[in-house]
C-alpha cells in the first residue's frame, strides 16, 4: 500500500516522462533558445537591410528581369521564389514558437522535482522511468488480492470446479471417440499386416485410464500400440514384440491405413521388405506405390518386386580401393534399371530370361502405375 501511494504521487493517469523531460530541458535552455532565436529570425526576415529574405527578393528581381533575354533562367528564378515563400513561412513559424515562450521557474521547478522523484523510483524499484505506471498497477492487483484474498479463493474454487466438470465431459467425449476410432484403426491395420506377410498378426489399440484422474492436455486415457505376431500369445507392446522387419511393416501398414495425412512430406523405410519375397513382396512395393501419391517415399530394399514398382531407381555402390571406403549413388535409367532389376533377380550370371523377366516386372509395375 505505501509503495503504491509513493507512486500515485506522480499523477499516473497522465504520465508521460518522455514529455515532462522534454519540457524541463526547453524551460532549462529557456536564455539559449531566445537569444539564437531572435539572432535567426533578424537573418532571415526582420533585418531590414541585409536579411536573407530581402536579399533573395532582389536576386529574383534581377533574375526575373533577365530571364527576358535569357529564357534558360526562369527555371533558376522560379526555385528562387518557392525557396523565398519557404523562408517567409519558416520565418512566420519561428516567430510565433519565440512568442509563446515565456521564462516560468515555478514550473522548471517542479518539473525538476517531479523528474527527480520519478528516477529515485525508478532506482528503486529497478525499472525503466516509463514502465513505473505499469509497476504500478500491477502492485494495486496484487494488494487487491491479498485484501481480498478469502473471496478470491472462494471465486477461484468455484470456477475450478465448473472447469474440471467441463473438462471430464469433454474428457469423455474424447474417450469415446478414440474407442470408437481405435476399433476401426485395429481391424484396417491387422487386414494390412495380414496382406503384408504377418498371416497371424494381429494390431490392437489399446485404451485404459490412468491411475490417477489428474487432468492432461490429451484426455484422461492412456493409448498403447500393442501387437500379437503369433496365434495364442497374447498382445504385448509393439516395440517389444515384432522384430526389425515386422517393425518396418507395420509401421508401412500404419501410414497406408492414414495416408490421408500429408503432414510428414518424406518417408525412409529401411529394408522394409527384410524376410519376405515372392508375392509378398511385390504387395509391399505397391504399399509403398499407393503411399507415394501424396508424399515422397524413399526404400532402401534387395528385393526386385520391390525395386521394380518404383518411380526413380537410385544405385548406391561402395568403393574400396583407396584407404577410405566411399559410397556412391546414382540414378538409373531404363536400360540400366532393368538391368539392376536382372541382378538382383538372378545374381552373378545374368540370361536373357533373367532380362526378359526384369522387363516383364517393370513394365507390370509401370502398367499399374499407370492405372493408379
Amino acid at each position: 500500500r505505501f509503495q503504491i501511494e509513493e507512486l500515485q504521487q506522480l499523477d499516473l493517469a497522465h504520465f508521460n516522462y518522455t514529455a515532462l523531460t522534454e519540457e524541463h530541458s526547453q524551460l532549462a535552455h529557456l536564455g539559449e533558445i531566445l537569444t539564437v532565436g531572435h539572432q535567426q529570425l533578424d537573418v532571415l526576415y526582420e533585418n531590414d537591410e541585409m536579411s536573407i529574405n530581402r536579399l533573395l527578393g532582389h536576386s529574383i528581381n534581377a533574375l526575373t528581369d533577365l530571364s527576358r533575354f535569357a529564357p534558360a533562367l526562369e527555371s533558376v528564378s522560379t526555385m528562387l521564389s518557392e525557396a523565398h515563400i519557404q523562408i517567409e513561412e519558416a520565418s512566420h513559424q519561428l516567430r510565433r514558437y519565440m512568442d509563446s515562450l515565456e521564462a516560468d521557474p515555478k514550473r522548471l521547478s517542479w518539473l525538476d522535482n517531479q523528474i527527480g522523484i520519478i528516477q529515485s523510483l525508478s532506482r528503486k524499484h529497478q525499472v525503466l522511468p516509463e514502465q513505473l505506471p505499469e509497476l504500478a498497477a500491477r502492485l494495486e492487483e496484487e494488494l487487491a488480492n491479498l485484501t481480498h484474498s478469502s473471496e478470491r479463493i472462494e471465486e477461484l474454487t468455484a470456477a475450478s470446479v465448473t472447469l474440471l466438470t467441463e473438462y471430464r465431459k469433454l474428457a469423455d467425449q474424447l474417450s469415446e471417440a478414440r474407442k470408437e476410432g481405435a476399433l476401426k484403426l485395429q481391424t484396417q491395420i491387422s487386414t494390412m499386416i495380414k496382406e503384408l506377410g504377418m498371416p497371424q498378426g494381429d494390431f490392437i489399440v489399446g485404451i485404459s485410464p490412468f491411475e490417477d484422474e489428474t487432468p492432461r492436455q490429451q484426455g484422461l486415457d492412456k493409448v498403447e500400440f500393442l501387437v500379437s505376431a503369433n496365434p495364442g500369445l497374447p498382445p504385448k507392446p509393439l516395440a517389444k514384440v515384432a522384430s526389425g522387419g515386422e517393425l518396418s511393416r507395420i509401421s508401412l501398414a500404419i501410414q497406408v491405413t492414414t495416408s490421408n495425412d500429408k503432414s510428414t512430406p518424406t518417408m525412409i523405410f529401411d529394408e522394409v521388405d527384410s524376410g519376405i519375397g515372392g508375392g509378398i513382396a511385390e504387395i509391399v512395393g505397391q504399399k509403398l506405390r499407393r503411399l507415394s501419391h501424396n508424399r515422397q517415399v524413399i526404400c532402401v530394399t534387395h528385393l526386385p518386386q520391390v525395386a521394380a514398382q518404383a518411380h526413380h531407381h537410385l544405385f548406391v555402390a561402395k568403393n574400396n580401393q583407396s584407404e577410405m571406403t566411399s559410397s556412391t549413388v546414382s540414378q538409373l535409367d531404363e536400360q540400366q534399371q532393368i538391368e539392376e532389376i536382372a541382378r538382383m533377380l538372378g545374381g552373378v550370371n545374368i540370361t536373357e530370361n533373367t532380362l526378359a523377366h526384369a522387363r516383364e516386372m517393370l513394365m507390370t509395375g509401370k502398367l499399374e502405375k499407370s492405372i493408379t
